[in-house]
């Protein structure tokens, strides 16, 4: 199950801010594209997840009218349903355990779409990353070049000198 309230974050990650100093823009933004291509991956399969969760309870419900009282919707799939329908998901909801086999087609409809929708993005993605990626590739190394030029600045800034007037 995915945690969505509480986030970890191990030393060494590459959030951590104590090594902010170790980065350059080039590493940071190769890091930004890692974390889209994950954010969309893990949305695209919290939905089949859901989908599978779906019909299964369309399975148990061929025989009968209703859902067992007992069974209850997944927590995670509960908060996807929440966010994919957002004004009209506590009706989503209600109606999921009261008109099962009308509604449980239309949902898993809803998050076939919403697949192939997350699916389409990510291609597009994967172009835009693709070109940023190369083009940042092989500057995330240089580190140098960039502390040196702080540096330089520094040292060659009049007022931050501390040469000898005379």
């Amino acid at each position: 199950m995915l945690n969505e309230y509480c986030i970890s974050i191990p030393y060494g990650s590459e959030d951590n801010k104590a090594n902010s100093l170790e980065k350059n823009h080039y590493e940071e933004n190769i890091y930004k594209f890692e974390d889209q291509r994950f954010e969309i991956d893990i949305a695209i399969e919290k939905c089949k997840a859901a989908k599978e969760e779906m019909n299964k309870m369309l399975e148990k419900i061929s025989s009968n009218e209703t859902i067992d009282e007992s069974y209850q919707i997944p927590m995670t799939y509960r908060r996807l349903i929440q966010k994919m329908f957002k004004d009209i998901s506590s009706q989503i909801l209600e109606n999921i355990y009261k008109k099962p086999k009308k509604i449980i087609p239309w949902v898993i409809s809803m998050f076939n779409k919403k697949i192939e929708n997350l699916q389409s993005n990510k291609q597009d993605l994967e172009k835009n990353i693709k070109l940023a990626f190369d083009r940042s590739y092989i500057k995330s190394f240089d580190y140098r070049s960039f502390r040196f030029k702080t540096f330089e600045k520094k040292n060659t800034n009049i007022k931050g000198n501390n040469l000898i007037k005379l």
